[in-house]
């Protein structure tokens, strides 16, 4: 934006095709974004369970929280992310989805 203020539109556009680069290639971006749409699929199913109560949804939900934990090269750098369904218990346990008892 500071290129932009000054009118230097092409340093602006240079340095935001940079920025979209960067983005794209980020693997712990892409982790998170993929461990949470992880942690949304199993949410939203619960939620449109009929053969759990609202008690039990509520439960299940604030048992299982969104979580994410990177995984990390020699370096320190984040290379990806644990699947969410594997470390989203309690103390980092593998979550547990409730057998479905159709109605």
């Amino acid at each position: 934006m500071d290129e932009i203020e000054i009118g230097n539109y092409s340093n602006a556009q240079v340095m935001a095709t940079k920025y979209i680069g960067e983005i794209l290639s980020n693997a712990e971006l892409d982790a998170r974004i993929q461990c949470y749409k992880e942690y949304q699929y199993y949410h939203d199913g619960i939620e449109r369970r009929s053969d759990l109560t609202n008690e039990q949804k509520e439960e299940w939900k604030s048992t299982y929280t969104y979580k994410f934990i990177p995984i990390t090269d020699s370096y320190g750098k984040v290379i990806g992310g644990e699947p969410w369904i594997e470390i989203g218990g309690p103390n980092y346990t593998r979550v547990v989805i409730p057998s479905y008892q159709g109605r």
